[in-house]
């Protein structure tokens, strides 16, 4: 974008995550938002938190889900395989043998997002890889409060810069591995979009170009006329929800191939 007159269209743009230096921007590229820590107002999670505890007593209430389901910034990359192998013993939520856990995405306080792909032969054409992020909270409710906020930009007329809700939420109980889970509580999943680029993550020895930067302005832009509109049209009125995104940062923004 430029720093001068308001342009048109958006300016080519693409977002790497590799070392070295960033190359120039190729294309255009879609920013989408993550809606994880949209709250309502006022945000009560900090009650939540501090009330956590041990819920084995509550286990029973819920279908037995696979021991291997919990990870945390401590896991091993053998413990990360498992769970991306664990998909055909969830109980919630199943992917089943035509899925193949790719590789973990992040792993946060909330809980941990990994990437699963499946490919479709189609004949004589290229086969369809279809991709679908898997994030799994370490609560019940977590991620039924999440899906919660992203379901309402579904009907919302071209709303393209929030990450898409594809499925769930799907809660499961957790016979915990005390090394990794000490708490022993169910967690719950959510089905997310696939933003290819990855996050927006930069240095100093890796910045942006000044004209991407404007793009991902423009983009937040979008995804805030959304939260406050439903549509990305800043001149329609407001839907009349409160909604406040209370961690904007470069981690919990993602860029991917503009959707035609």
């Amino acid at each position: 974008m430029a720093a001068q007159g308001p342009p048109n269209t958006l300016p080519p743009g693409n977002i790497q995550n590799i070392p070295g230096q960033r190359a120039p921007p190729r294309n255009d590229v879609l920013l989408a938002w993550k809606v994880g820590q949209a709250r309502s107002d006022p945000p009560t999670d900090y009650l939540a938190i501090g009330k956590r505890k041990a819920s084995a007593t509550n286990l029973s209430l819920l279908p037995p889900d696979s021991k291997q389901v919990r990870i945390d910034k401590k896991t091993t990359a053998a413990q990360q395989r498992t769970w991306l192998n664990s998909n055909l013993s969830w109980n919630a939520g199943k992917l089943d043998q035509s899925w193949t856990g790719i590789k973990v995405l992040g792993i946060g306080g909330n809980g941990v997002a990994g990437l699963w792909q499946k490919t479709t032969a189609n004949g004589i054409v290229p086969p369809t890889v279809e991709s679908v992020v898997v994030k799994q909270i370490g609560t019940k409710d977590g991620a039924l409060n999440e899906a919660r906020f992203m379901e309402r930009f579904k009907n919302g007329a071209g709303v393209q810069h929030v990450v898409k809700l594809k499925g769930g939420p799907y809660s499961a109980g957790v016979l915990g591995m005390p090394n990794i889970d000490p708490l022993n509580a169910p967690i719950s999943r959510i089905y997310l979009e696939y933003c290819e680029e990855g996050d927006i993550k930069y240095s100093a020895g890796n910045p942006m170009p000044e004209d991407l930067v404007w793009q991902i302005f423009k983009c937040l832009a979008l995804a805030l006329a959304a939260c406050a509109h439903g549509t990305e049209s800043p001149g329609s009125a407001s839907w009349g929800i409160e909604l406040v995104h209370f961690d904007i940062k470069p981690d919990n923004s993602f860029a991917a191939e503009r959707r035609r």
